[in-house]
C-alpha cells in the first residue's frame, strides 16, 4: 500500500468569531506537528505519533502497539480526536469602581451559534498574583493557577504576559452550548482595566486514554498549549496597578485598541476608534497630561465600543 504522510509545516487558517463583537476574523498559525491527509497511511516504524488531520478540526494519534504493555509487534494503535478550540466566545465586559477603590468586572460570555462545540472551560489571564481579589458566579466554579514560568512570582510583580489564570468550569458539565450565554461572571480586582486574553475550549483535555505511552503524550504536549488547545480572544480585564503612570497606561490601551481592530471586534475606520487612538497617543506623548475624554467617549456607538470607552474612562481617571 502506498504511504501518504505529509511532513511539512502547514498554515492553518480558520474562521473565528471575535470577542466583544459579532464580526468574524481570520487567524493563521503554523502547525507545530506534521499533517496527515484523508486516505493516507503512516509507516509502521514512524517515530512521529501525533498529527494534525485528516480534517482541520482533528488530531490523529498513531503509535506502535508495542509501546503499550503487552502490545503486539507490527501493529499500530490509531485514534482520531477532536481539537478543543472549536468554540467561538463572544464577550462583553462591564467595569465599575467600588467605594473602596477596587474594580468589578462583570462578564457575559456567549458561544456563537456557528461554533461546533460547547464552551466547558474558559480562563482569563491576570498580570500579577495579587490582581484577583475574588471571582464568583451562581453556577460556574473558579480556581486560580500560576502561568508556566511564573510559579515563584511574588505579589505585585506585574508582567505584560499572564502571571496567573483564573479558570472557570461548569460543575454540571453542559457548558455554554452554541447560541447560548452565561452572564453575571464577576471578578473583583484592585487593578485598573486594560486588555487581556480570554481562552476558551470544549473540555479540560483531549479524549485520549489515561495510560497513553509517555513518548506519545510528550508529542501531544505542544497541542496542549493555549495557542493550539484553546480559542483565544482579547477582552477587557484587570491590567494596571494604581501606581502605573498615566502615559504608560494610555500607550498600552492604544496597543490594545490595535489588537481589537485586528481581531475584528472594533472597526479601524469608525469615528470612535480613530478619535480614541489619537487621544491615547496624545496622553502618552504628553507624559500623561490630563485631557478631557468625555467628548471622544461620546462617539462610541456599538456595544463593543461602549464597553471599551467605559473601561478607558475608568482606567485614566
Amino acid at each position: 500500500m502506498k504511504t501518504t504522510l505529509i511532513y511539512f509545516w502547514f498554515a492553518l487558517i480558520s474562521c473565528v468569531t471575535s470577542a466583544l463583537g459579532q464580526q468574524a476574523t481570520r487567524t493563521a498559525g503554523i502547525s507545530p506537528i506534521p499533517i496527515v491527509i484523508a486516505g493516507g497511511t503512516i509507516p509502521l516504524d514512524s517515530k512521529q505519533y501525533v498529527f494534525l488531520g485528516p480534517r482541520i478540526i482533528d488530531l490523529t494519534i498513531s503509535y506502535p502497539s508495542e509501546l503499550d504493555p503487552g502490545g503486539l509487534l507490527g501493529q499500530r494503535r490509531n485514534y482520531t480526536i477532536k481539537m478543543l478550540n472549536q468554540v467561538a466566545p463572544i464577550v462583553s465586559t462591564t467595569v465599575s469602581q467600588n467605594d473602596d477603590g477596587t474594580y468589578n468586572y462583570v462578564y457575559s460570555i456567549r458561544n456563537d451559534p456557528k461554533a461546533r462545540e460547547a464552551i466547558k472551560v474558559w480562563s482569563i489571564g491576570m498580570p500579577a498574583t495579587d490582581a484577583l481579589l475574588s471571582a464568583s458566579h451562581p453556577r460556574w466554579s473558579a480556581a486560580s493557577r500560576r502561568a508556566p514560568g511564573h510559579e515563584n512570582a511574588p505579589p505585585g510583580a506585574v508582567s505584560m504576559t499572564p502571571v496567573m489564570f483564573t479558570d472557570w468550569r461548569d460543575p454540571e458539565g453542559s457548558g455554554i452550548v452554541p447560541g447560548q450565554s452565561v452572564t453575571s461572571v464577576t471578578i473583583r480586582s484592585a487593578y485598573r482595566p486594560g486588555f487581556t486574553t480570554l481562552y476558551a475550549r470544549s473540555d479540560d483535555d483531549y479524549d485520549v486514554p489515561k495510560d497513553l505511552p509517555a513518548a506519545v503524550s510528550s508529542q501531544l504536549e505542544v497541542m496542549r498549549t493555549p495557542q493550539w488547545r484553546d480559542r483565544a480572544v482579547v477582552v477587557i480585564g484587570p491590567r494596571f496597578p494604581n501606581d502605573f503612570s498615566r502615559d504608560f497606561v494610555a500607550q498600552e490601551l492604544k496597543n490594545g485598541i490595535g489588537r481589537l481592530t485586528r481581531q475584528g471586534s472594533l472597526t479601524e475606520t469608525s469615528p470612535f476608534v480613530t478619535a480614541i487612538k489619537s487621544l491615547l497617543e496624545t496622553v502618552s506623548s504628553a507624559g500623561g497630561a490630563g485631557i478631557p475624554l468625555n467628548s471622544i467617549v461620546s462617539l462610541a456607538s456599538t456595544p463593543p465600543e461602549i464597553d471599551v470607552a467605559n473601561a478607558i474612562l475608568i482606567s485614566l481617571r
